[in-house]
């Protein structure tokens, strides 16, 4: 009579396949689920003019991995840029009442969005955060930013729908982690392992949702008065 490697007591280790849940499909299953958890929803900022774009994957690959080791610092951070995002934002629309400001411009303008093009002798150009911007603008230092969404999302590399695949996938393994449950089927220590990544990285996932992703270089913005 046929009977399954999974219903063999004493059996460890490597699973066929063709006989069951395989060693083989449930590794590849979780790890594929942890690089869409960390590497495709990680949104990193703009590198800055002495940083080249090969040298964006050194601090990228460092951030998957302290993702694996810490993801709720992960989704602090997160958080944080998720308020500061909608804070610029508010205060965009208080100084400047008819224009149209999105959260997906306050996330760009946050991670190093906007560059200012200093006087001669100074470096190329630097960066400013959303409270520089709006102290610029106030002042009447620089004219409010009119980039749009839609060359906001020419410039970034993923779309929703890519984005929308990764949440999905892990959606999905969740989904199957839960039925094996309520079923009382065996789940592996590696499927409680991604399925504790997954609660732990959906938060940042969404809160990420409209930030532009792998943006190579800023809007440039030249001044008009300097401090």
């Amino acid at each position: 009579s046929y009977e399954s490697p999974m219903s063999l007591e004493g059996k460890l280790g490597f699973v066929p396949e063709p006989n069951g849940r395989g060693t083989r499909g449930l590794l590849w299953s979780c790890v594929f689920t942890w690089i869409l958890c960390l590497w495709v929803l990680f949104h990193i900022n703009i590198p800055t003019p002495n940083e080249s774009t090969r040298k964006v994957a050194g601090p990228k690959t460092w951030f998957f991995f302290l993702g694996i080791i810490g993801p709720e610092w992960v989704a602090t951070m997160a958080f944080t840029q998720f308020r500061d995002a909608q804070q610029f934002v508010i205060q965009m629309l208080r100084q400047l009442p008819l224009t149209h400001w999105t959260p997906t411009q306050g996330f760009y303008c946050g991670m190093g969005g906007f560059a200012i093009i200093p006087p001669e002798g100074l470096p190329k150009q630097f960066p400013v955060n959303t409270q520089q911007l709006c102290w610029l603008i106030e002042n009447g230092h620089v004219k409010p930013p009119t980039i749009t969404l839609k060359e906001i999302r020419d410039k970034s590399k993923m779309d929703s729908l890519l984005k929308g695949f990764a949440l999905v996938q892990t959606l999905w393994f969740a989904a199957q982690y839960i039925a094996r449950n309520v079923q009382r089927l065996d789940t592996s220590t590696l499927e409680v392992m991604t399925i504790s990544y997954i609660v732990s990285t959906l938060p940042f996932g969404l809160l990420w949702w409209r930030k532009p992703y792998d943006v190579d270089s800023p809007t440039l913005l030249e001044p008009h008065i300097w401090p």
